[in-house]
């Protein structure tokens, strides 16, 4: 998933599961955000939080 995100050029991917270390890695090289465990609303992020803005 992470690699068609990347070539859609998307900032940000947030999954229902855990990511692997391999999109962890990926999503840092190429700047995406990426989170995972998202439930409700919480989620674990895993890579360029920067993005966000938290209240």
């Amino acid at each position: 998933m992470i690699i068609k995100i990347i070539k859609a050029k998307i900032p940000i991917l947030v999954a229902r599961s855990v990511p692997t270390d391999a999109a962890i890695e990926m999503a840092k090289k190429y700047n995406v955000t990426l989170a995972g465990f998202a439930r409700g609303t919480k989620m674990n992020l895993y890579a360029n939080e920067q993005r966000l803005l938290f209240e």
